[in-house]
């Protein structure tokens, strides 16, 4: 899968059976908008959202990804329930979000192989708090070729 980021909290997932749209509060499958709890199926695309924040966990070609959007912290029970997370779509404390402190929790809880961060304003900020990474214009993720140890962090360049 190929994903760009759209600037904010937007991404575009092309995967080899859908399209995906992420957006604070709702993620777009091919014109498929979920945007509430529960769990769905589409395309070859898995999407549970299980509380009333707009949190979702995303399964595509094997890699679970989550994507909280401008979700503000989550409790431990919550995390609890979102282990198993391939992709973080970070956010980092812009716009209204989680804080970048409990995003950085929520990373080191979770464990994730790679980070995308979001909803930030300088790169040099999330360098000071260790994340440190390269920038590219769009990531192709495959699930093989994900780091079995540590993290690598993707700053998505935004494209216009």
């Amino acid at each position: 899968m190929i994903i760009t980021y759209l600037g904010g909290d937007k991404f575009r997932i092309k995967t080899r059976d859908a399209n995906i749209t992420l957006t604070s509060g709702s993620v777009n499958i091919d014109g498929f908008v979920i945007d509430g709890p529960g769990e769905y199926e589409r395309k070859n695309v898995f999407v549970e959202a299980p509380f009333e924040q707009s949190v979702f966990k995303i399964l595509a070609e094997e890699v679970t990804m989550l994507y909280s959007g401008k979700s503000k912290k989550l409790s431990d029970k919550q995390i609890e329930e979102l282990d198993g997370v391939d992709l973080l779509f970070l956010p980092a404390g812009e716009e209204d979000s989680m804080t970048l402190k409990d995003a950085l929790e929520l990373s080191a809880t979770l464990e994730p192989s790679m980070i995308i961060p979001m909803l930030y304003s300088n790169i040099e900020a999330l360098n000071k708090e260790g994340l440190e990474g390269e920038v590219a214009k769009s990531v192709k993720v495959v699930k093989s070729a994900l780091p079995e140890e540590g993290h690598q962090v993707i700053f998505l360049e935004k494209v216009t």
